[in-house]
């Protein structure tokens, strides 16, 4: 027996499929929902039934999400705001950190939703049908105004299914940045790590004060660790050999950078005794 392949339309789509994307493409035929069935065959009149059915919890759907999400655009200033904003590996983790706690809160909000509608279709089958009265035609009557519990609960399953697939995707495109600025930080900070000042004026422009603090342990450390410090900063000799002739000839930057490497120790808590 042949092995059945996946259907086209869901290549690509990790199961899902957009309807309104494929109607829009002429793959799937809308049906009109406002007509009545051509025939009385009860397959089909089932069939348009449970259509009109899907087509209201959609919309039902549709609009707990908006009211629970709200509008999409947030305004010309929030826009101005957040185009100003640079990312960085810091804010699109604290992004996903808030997206994440967000979907949770809105996910049981849209089982406490859930819960409430399918409360009230049980309460109202339960009021609408009078058990005291024993009859064929009010029970077939009944059972084909009401739809199946099964069918309730699948409707709903299959739009929080499509609510979670949104976040995956959103989700996964934040993660996605947030791997490639970590990446990008990391090769800046190796870059930056491997510049070595050339001279003292060189050495007073870094801005950075752990840079600074790591030349000087450079400078006050013997020939043993300096030699670590080269491997794993990835210095060369010669591109430190001026600034280590500065501090042994220039008195004034090595009290300076003694007394830098001192006001350290004195604020470090392990040192204290």
């Amino acid at each position: 027996m042949p092995e059945r392949g996946p259907k086209p339309s869901y290549q690509g789509e990790n199961g899902f499929v957009d309807p309104l994307r494929l109607r829009v493409q002429g793959q799937v035929q809308l049906p009109n929902l406002h007509a009545k069935p051509s025939s009385t065959d009860e397959a089909e009149v089932g069939r348009h039934s449970r259509q009109v059915h899907d087509a209201v919890e959609r919309r039902r759907f549709a609009e707990d999400v908006l009211r629970l999400k709200g509008s999409y655009f947030l305004g010309v200033a929030a826009a101005q705001e957040m185009e100003k904003r640079k990312d960085t590996a810091a804010s699109i983790k604290e992004s996903i950190v808030d997206l994440k706690t967000k979907h949770s809160e809105e996910l049981q909000t849209l089982y406490d939703w859930q819960a409430e509608d399918y409360l009230e279709e049980m309460q109202q089958r339960c009021f609408s049908k009078d058990d005291s009265i024993a009859s064929p035609e009010i029970d077939s009557l009944y059972s084909k105004l009401h739809k199946s519990r099964t069918e309730l609960v699948e409707t709903f399953d299959d739009n929080v299914s499509m609510f979670r697939y949104g976040h995956h995707r959103a989700l996964s495109g934040l993660m996605k940045h947030h791997a490639a600025l970590v990446k990008g930080e990391e090769k800046q900070r190796r870059e930056r790590d491997k510049q070595f000042p050339a001279d003292i004026a060189a050495y007073r422009a870094i801005t950075n004060k752990d840079v600074q603090l790591r030349i000087a342990r450079f400078l006050t450390a013997d020939s043993i660790a300096r030699d670590r410090m080269q491997d794993e900063f990835g210095w060369v000799w010669r591109q430190v050999q001026s600034l280590v002739d500065e501090y042994n000839r220039n008195s004034d930057f090595k009290t300076e950078i003694q007394g830098l490497i001192r006001g350290v120790e004195a604020r470090d808590p392990r040192r204290r005794t």
